[in-house]
């Protein structure tokens, strides 16, 4: 069976424009995150906010989501967009303001603890500001 993850925009926007860091080739992890879960090791999860950011980053419709970025995985029934429920949106806005974090990542960490999910991203405040009693991994 495969691992449920939820994953961030940022690993989504690493593998689409093949993105560097100094040293560090952050484009080719997550096309191999992406070929891990095309070859059934990962389901991914996405947030609607997430899926709205993405878009609106690539600023593309709805439509096109679908067929330029989603595609592989929705062909092999590999993805899933979930809706926060009002109370996990509340939770993210507590969240976001105590720990100083975009309410998107806040809400990415309340459905993923909720949902027993493990969530895929690379931003630090993940690491250091946001303290559970869950995993998170960096890509």
């Amino acid at each position: 069976m495969s691992r449920r993850v939820l994953v961030d925009t940022n690993i989504f926007l690493d593998n689409l424009l093949n993105r560097k860091s100094s040293y560090v080739p952050i484009g080719e992890f997550a096309f191999q995150f992406f070929k891990r879960t095309l070859e059934c090791e990962f389901f991914v999860v996405m947030c609607i906010e997430s899926f709205n950011e993405l878009k609106s980053v690539l600023k593309i419709s709805e439509g096109e989501m679908w067929v330029e970025v989603l595609s592989s995985l929705k062909d092999k029934n590999k993805i899933e967009i979930v809706k926060p429920s009002l109370e996990q949106k509340s939770k993210a806005s507590r969240l976001s303001k105590e720990k100083g974090v975009s309410y998107v990542d806040a809400l990415l960490f309340v459905i993923a603890k909720d949902n027993n999910l493990l969530l895929v991203t690379r931003d630090n405040h993940f690491f250091c500001r946001v303290e559970c009693d869950r995993a998170f991994v960096q890509t």
